[in-house]
């Protein structure tokens, strides 16, 4: 039995493609050896975790440093559009499951843009980037915390390397059509779950 939703806040809860786009092609453009030219080289960032796809693209530490304290100046100031449907979804799971977001993004903005939309209350765990850079780590932490197995967890994302991290904690993916890598690249990751709105997630789990 599924206990525990754990979900990913950028692109799967917020729309938030084109400002990730542009704030990922801003700092990397600045610090990567490697910079972000096209599109297709912004979606590739995320084919594996966000911080190890920055240090294969040449960032130093200290500059990863940097990127995280300019990121979050720009992302506290953006007001973000939740996805249609996704309000609704998120609080009739709630009343079924434990619900969780782990995210790279960092708490104060989820937590603010959460509260704007009257859904903060519905999320028992919230894990930014301050609790650490792998996913895969924080999922394994909240199910130890919680007492849980790893078939009572489901981590819905919208990319092919949140698919892969939710494998290496040992629990199901699901993967959402809606938001940075499209539904064909998400195929080939081999998700548990495919599902092509908010609507959906609640059909699949209640």
């Amino acid at each position: 039995m599924i206990k525990l939703l754990i979900f990913d806040y950028d692109g799967v809860i917020f729309d938030t493609a084109d400002i990730a786009y542009n704030l990922v092609k801003k700092e990397c453009n600045k610090y990567c050896k490697a910079p972000i030219k096209t599109r297709q080289d912004f979606m590739d960032v995320y084919k594996i975790n966000f911080y190890e796809s920055m240090k294969k693209r040449g960032v130093k530490k200290e500059d990863m440093k940097k990127i995280i304290k300019e990121s979050l100046e720009i992302l506290s100031k953006k007001k973000l559009r939740i996805h249609p449907g996704m309000k609704s979804a998120v609080k009739k799971l709630s009343q079924t499951h434990s619900l969780a977001v782990v995210s790279s993004n960092y708490d104060i903005v989820m937590k603010k843009n959460l509260k704007k939309h009257g859904i903060l209350e519905c999320f028992d765990f919230i894990l930014g980037t301050e609790a650490g850079k792998s996913k895969q780590q924080k999922v394994k932490s909240l199910l130890k915390n919680e007492k849980l197995s790893f078939p009572e967890a489901v981590f819905i994302t919208d990319t092919v390397g949140d698919i892969k991290e939710a494998k290496k904690a040992k629990v199901k993916a699901m993967a959402v059509t809606w938001g940075f890598h499209k539904r064909q690249m998400l195929l080939k990751a081999e998700p548990e779950f495919i599902v092509d709105s908010p609507g959906e997630i609640v059909k699949a789990l209640v």
